[in-house]
């Protein structure tokens, strides 16, 4: 497992357990991958329920922007 999918799965871990612990239910993370010329890249868009659509906007747009 390279160092950034490493990073990547932790910090998706570590935001989980923190939510549940301090009762969070309305936010929400998501893992944009993105393919670099060596390796793969992992962007972490943190956003409430209500901005799902926005939240998807970003992802996309960084997987445009960065994918090569």
């Amino acid at each position: 497992m390279p160092p950034q999918q490493y990073r990547s799965q932790l910090f998706d871990r570590m935001f989980q357990r923190y939510t549940k612990l301090h009762g969070i239910t309305d936010v929400r993370l998501s893992v944009v991958e993105v393919n670099g010329i060596n390796e793969k890249y992992y962007f972490h868009v943190i956003y409430r329920e209500g901005h799902s659509l926005l939240a998807s906007v970003i992802g996309r747009d960084l997987k445009e922007g960065f994918d090569k």
